[in-house]
């Protein structure tokens, strides 16, 4: 985790339970939650309202259980084309993600920087630029999944494999097969 305050991104969002997690467990400055179907979108958005009312009421009682200043934003987009390369944790349930879709992925964290973590569920990212410096299965509300954290690594001017897309003309670097 990062030693300052950062930024937090959950990437395929949901219900918006991870960033509501992510606020409880560390001291982010921003949590972000990503999500590109609406309909689920509107349900993380009323969680989080829903958990900001709850977390002023228990701090005006003076508990101060939760922190001070929530910043916290649902946001509606497209995980391969919003810009998350600020983020300090990354949080990804890949679970049903296919090989292709996590090459994406993959290329786009690769512009990270040094020292961000990835944490994914069932698939890593594979690629020179990113560390596996964990991995473990875990038992959830559905299941276990396996959990993996990696940390993007400093590399003297390595060329990104971040693909080609209306927004980035460089060069895609890697293969989909490295996946």
């Amino acid at each position: 985790m990062p030693k300052s305050p950062g930024i937090f991104y959950d990437l395929g969002s949901g219900s918006g339970r991870a960033c509501i997690s992510a606020i409880l467990l560390h001291d982010f400055r921003k949590v972000i939650g990503i999500e590109i179907l609406e309909d689920v979108l509107k349900i993380s958005q009323k969680a989080t309202k829903n958990f900001q009312e709850e977390a002023k009421f228990w701090n005006e009682k003076k508990l101060n259980i939760f922190p001070t200043e929530i910043d916290i934003e649902m946001r509606h987009g497209d995980m391969l084309v919003e810009d998350w390369s600020d983020g300090d944790v990354v949080f990804i349930n890949a679970g049903n993600y296919e090989s292709k879709f996590m090459y994406e992925i993959r290329a786009l964290a690769e512009d990270l920087a040094p020292g961000s973590l990835i944490i994914s569920t069932t698939h890593t990212l594979v690629s020179d630029k990113l560390e596996l410096l964990s991995s473990r299965q875990l038992s959830t509300g559905h299941g276990y999944m396996t959990f993996h954290v990696q940390r993007r690594r400093k590399l003297k001017s390595a060329p990104s494999s971040r693909p080609m897309t209306a927004s980035s003309s460089r060069a895609m670097t890697a293969t989909p097969s490295a996946v």
